[in-house]
C-alpha cells in the first residue's frame, strides 16, 4: 500500500506530464483568447479593424446555450398512483430550486465561451452536505445496577452509549462550478478516448483560510509561505 508521500509524488508526476504534453496547446489557446479579446500589439491597428472573430462567437453563443433548462419530472406510467405523482412533483420542485440556486447559469455561460474558443468547456458539480453536532441527551440511567451472568455492568454501558456525541444531518445542496480550460486534467497524459482516461482532476486556487481548514495549521502556514 502506498504511503501519503508516495501517492502525492505519483500524482505530482502525472500533473507535470500532462502540462508538458499539452504545453503547445495551452500556448495556442492563449493566442486564441487574445485574438477574441482583440489584444493587439498596436492600438492604432486595433482601432481600424473589425473583430469578426468576436462577433461570430457572440452569434454562436445563443445556439450553444441560451438559458437554463427547466426540469420536468413525469412518471413512466400515468396511472392512478398518488404516491408516485407526489414524489414526481417533489423531485421536480427540488430540481428547479437547485437549478436556480446552484449557479448553473453562470457556470454554463463561461463553459460555453471556452467551448467556442478553445474547444474545451468543463463544469463540475460539488455536493455540499451540512452537519452539526447533536445535543447530547441527558442520561436516564438510575442507581440500580443490572448485571449479566458474568457480572458485567449493563446499565453503565447503556449510560455511556446514551451520552455519546454524534453528528446530525442538517441540509444538502449542489454547486455547479466552472473549471477553466487550463485547470482541467485527464490522466494519463496523451489519452485519446474517454475509455482510456484513468483519472480526472482540476486545479484549485485556495485562500489562506481554505488552506488552514483543509489541512492542519502547520501545513497550511507552510503552503502560504511557498505561495
Amino acid at each position: 500500500m502506498q504511503t501519503d508521500e508516495e501517492l502525492a509524488a505519483h500524482w505530482k508526476t502525472q500533473v507535470e506530464q500532462v502540462d508538458q504534453e499539452y504545453h503547445n496547446w495551452y500556448e495556442r489557446c492563449k493566442r486564441i483568447s487574445n485574438r477574441y479579446r482583440d489584444e493587439r500589439k498596436t492600438t492604432e491597428l486595433a482601432g481600424k479593424n473589425l473583430n469578426l472573430f468576436w462577433s461570430n462567437t457572440q452569434t454562436l453563443k445563443q445556439a450553444i446555450y441560451a438559458k437554463p433548462p427547466v426540469p420536468n419530472v413525469e412518471r413512466r406510467f400515468l396511472d392512478k398512483d398518488t404516491t408516485g405523482r407526489v414524489a414526481a412533483t417533489m423531485l421536480e420542485r427540488a430540481l428547479r430550486y437547485e437549478t436556480a440556486m446552484s449557479g448553473l447559469d453562470a457556470a454554463m455561460r463561461r463553459v460555453r465561451l471556452d467551448y467556442l474558443l478553445v474547444g474545451r468547456g468543463q463544469s463540475w458539480v460539488r455536493y455540499n452536505p451540512k452537519f452539526e453536532k447533536a445535543i447530547s441527551p441527558v442520561s436516564t440511567a438510575n442507581d440500580e445496577i443490572i448485571a449479566d451472568g458474568s457480572g458485567k455492568d449493563l446499565e453503565k454501558d447503556r449510560e455511556e452509549e446514551e451520552t455519546k456525541e454524534t453528528e446530525r444531518f442538517v441540509s444538502e445542496s449542489l454547486d455547479v462550478c466552472y473549471v477553466h480550460w487550463q485547470d482541467y486534467y485527464q490522466f494519463p497524459a496523451g489519452v485519446r478516448t474517454e475509455e482510456e482516461i484513468q483519472g480526472k482532476g482540476r486545479r484549485l486556487y485556495m485562500s489562506r483560510q481554505d488552506l488552514h481548514e483543509k489541512f492542519d495549521d502547520e501545513i497550511g502556514a507552510e503552503a502560504v509561505k511557498k505561495i
